[in-house]
């Protein structure tokens, strides 16, 4: 692989956050967080901090996943809240330098649900075109491997990817690591379609079940994902614990995984 990496963490809410160091340990340069900490003054205050430090910040999910997977379906008052919600988080947002946003809608029901399909693609009209103006860039996150039962890889490149605006659109994927279908799967075949669309991943896995990262499979994955994207590839640990100074704990860990990543890039 001869792409440059960004590696960073995605923090889960305040509690972890509240617990980080000042001076985040190399090579961790990316901050993801949860889109609610746009509405404190306070984490907005400490993020610009981490900024002017030389980290970027992004957004994780602009919204919690039960809302953006039901609102392209619920009454026009509700939608035009979202709406109001998102254009307000995207201001804020490019107020601090922030470039890519999270939003986790259900994709896989627009894929198989041409009614939910059309309302969405209406939603996100609005959205991209707020978000294009402020010079940010939305990123909607895809399940790899994708679930049970998926439209699968080629109608994703059909029906939603080839539809984005590539300025100010793209997907994250949300790799799980440790599903059990992973060592049995033929990334190389499987990620073909996206070779152009892989530039954003998160790594999602549970520590306290005796999870890692496993750097050598990822890796593996990277280098079947090819050479073609289009912008250094970022990719974000998201460890999944119950308490958040397992989190913070992580890090030196996370931190290490990072390096040994890029040393075989």
């Amino acid at each position: 692989m001869k792409i440059p990496l960004e590696i960073g963490v995605v923090v889960p809410d305040d509690a972890a956050f509240a617990r980080l160091p000042e001076r985040l340990p190399e090579p961790l340069t990316v901050l993801a967080v949860p889109g609610e900490f746009l509405e404190s003054a306070e984490l907005r205050r400490i993020l610009n901090r981490y900024r002017l430090n030389g980290v970027e910040i992004a957004i994780s999910e602009l919204a919690p996943g039960a809302l953006t997977h039901l609102v392209p379906d619920e009454s026009e008052v509700v939608r035009f809240e979202f709406y109001r919600m998102a254009t307000e988080r995207f201001r804020r947002s490019a107020s601090l330098g922030i470039r890519e946003i999270g939003i986790g809608f259900d994709l896989e029901r627009a894929l198989c649900d041409v009614e939910f399909y059309e309302k969405l693609r209406l939603l996100l009209r609005g959205l991209l075109g707020t978000a294009a103006g402020l010079s940010l860039r939305l990123r909607l996150p895809v399940r790899l491997p994708l679930p049970p039962g998926s439209a699968g890889w080629e109608s994703y490149r059909r029906q939603v990817i080839e539809l984005l605006p590539e300025s100010s659109c793209g997907i994250t994927l949300d790799f799980h690591i440790h599903d059990p279908s992973v060592p049995e799967t033929d990334f190389a075949s499987l990620l073909r379609p996206l070779r152009f669309d892989s530039d954003s991943w998160r790594i999602v896995y549970e520590p306290e079940l005796g999870n890692r990262p496993a750097p050598d499979k990822l890796r593996e994955v990277l280098t079947a994902a090819g050479e073609l994207c289009r912008r250094p590839r970022r990719v974000l640990f998201a460890p999944l614990y119950s308490s958040p100074e397992a989190f913070a704990a992580d890090l030196p860990e996370l931190a290490e995984f990072g390096n040994r990543l890029k040393r075989q890039n």
